[in-house]
């Protein structure tokens, strides 16, 4: 019965390359939702401006508004969860590196990928600095919605 639980368990390096792909895949997701975000931005202004130059489209401005409003704050939070399970995977990765089985990657002196994803941005002395330009993402979107806030009012 103890070798059937055995083989049930995962071993690092297995974990270790379902994080690592898991890690890809957040860092897709964070690029097509910022995507996204410009180009919904970018037909929902287009589309108020062209309405402020003709005719009284009042209840368009408004909904194009609204619309963007709701589309904003779903990107700010759905980003900041993107964000949190971006960390998560890192700290987990960081938890399995320190495995015996991966002493070969110091024995031949390569960097493993948390090394790698945090510390090829920028050396830093402390390592807490290094998830500051993760904040960018989230306030990307909150930009946006500062802008449709401020059409709203001007509408």
């Amino acid at each position: 019965m103890d070798e059937e639980i055995k083989e049930r368990d995962m071993q690092p390096v297995q974990a270790y390359e379902i994080l690592k792909e898991q890690l890809t895949s957040q860092d897709s997701l964070i690029r097509q939702k910022v995507l996204g975000l410009f180009i919904a931005n970018s037909v929902l202004l287009v589309a108020f401006f062209m309405s402020t130059s003709t005719g009284n489209f009042e209840v368009f401005r408004l909904v194009l508004v609204l619309i963007a409003i709701v589309l904003c704050l779903g990107l700010v939070l759905s980003l900041s969860f993107d964000i949190r399970a971006k960390w998560r995977s890192i700290d987990g990765l960081k938890k399995i590196e320190k495995a015996p089985d991966f002493t070969y990657l110091k024995g031949i002196q390569s960097r493993p990928i948390t090394d790698i994803e945090q510390g090829a941005r920028l050396q830093v002395k402390y390592r807490w600095m290094v998830k500051i330009p993760d904040f960018f993402w989230p306030l990307l979107p909150a930009l946006f919605l500062c802008v449709w806030v401020l059409a709203l009012k001007a509408g």
